[in-house]
């Protein structure tokens, strides 16, 4: 299904060196595509990129306690991401990825845009 649109995030950081600080960043997105609830498999599960996509959003369930590695090609040793925390990938051509999990997740959700 292809969505258009804005993705934003915002938030303010305070206590920083220079002071308090906004951060909003967004995406304009004109035809991307949109995403699923999956249910992760305990060790490797291949994430297929959707074609034209440039941003990914993985976000574990608020209560996981899984631990979730992201990998690319075979004999990459990964990256551990938040298990409870939203992660956001963007790149300029995408190919399909492996989540690495330490025990099987109920719906996860990853959104392609």
């Amino acid at each position: 299904m292809a969505v258009a649109g804005t993705l934003s995030v915002t938030g303010t950081l305070t206590g920083h060196p220079e002071g308090t600080r906004l951060v909003a960043i967004s995406w304009t997105i004109t035809a991307g595509k949109s995403a699923v609830t999956v249910g992760l498999a305990s060790g490797a599960n291949t994430i297929s990129v959707l074609s034209g996509t440039t941003l990914v959003f993985i976000i574990p369930p608020p209560a996981n306690t899984e631990t979730i590695t992201f990998k690319g090609v075979t004999g990459d040793t990964g990256r551990q991401i938040s298990k409870t925390k939203p992660t956001i990938l963007a790149w300029e051509t995408g190919s399909d990825f492996f989540l690495l999990t330490s025990g099987a997740i109920a719906d996860a959700e990853i959104y392609f845009v």
